[in-house]
């Protein structure tokens, strides 16, 4: 059991294990190469005090990787234990790390959600995200 102290707080790499082992029961999360140690590690270097996991009884109970390229922000992997779930964990983090967005002048934030993911979907238009209509924008995507 980590010595973590109940509630939000920023998520360190030395979270790292329990965060991939959290994500890894998720179906609805798809971990790739971002995802290695050194992604995560460079991550969260760039996105100092953004990232932030919620804690109960020394353990990890929900997470959000929150970072931005000085323009628009970024939600990834949010995740809440199944047996935490439908306690408004989830939007804690995300209003947490909006506000965070906001104090550093960002004015728009954007999630990436499977689209088998319909629980995600419904979350994140209750927090007032939307579907970019594909007149609007379509992304492509490239490995480098």
């Amino acid at each position: 059991m980590s010595a973590y102290n109940n509630g939000p707080s920023p998520i360190r790499f030395r979270d790292y294990r329990e965060l991939i082992a959290l994500w890894k029961t998720d179906p609805h999360i798809r971990l790739s190469g971002a995802d290695s140690p050194g992604g995560i590690r460079a991550f969260l270097r760039r996105n100092r005090g953004l990232s932030l996991k919620y804690a109960e009884d020394g353990e990890i109970v929900a997470a959000l990787l929150c970072g931005h390229d000085g323009r628009r922000g970024y939600f990834h992997h949010l995740f809440v234990r199944p047996d935490r779930r439908r306690r408004g964990l989830a939007r804690i983090l995300v209003e947490r790390c909006l506000s965070a967005l906001r104090e550093r002048g960002i004015e728009k934030a954007h999630i990436f959600v499977l689209p088998s993911n319909e629980g995600g979907q419904a979350f994140w238009r209750s927090m007032g995200f939307y579907i970019r209509p594909p007149e609007d924008v379509l992304m492509y995507s490239k490995d480098v």
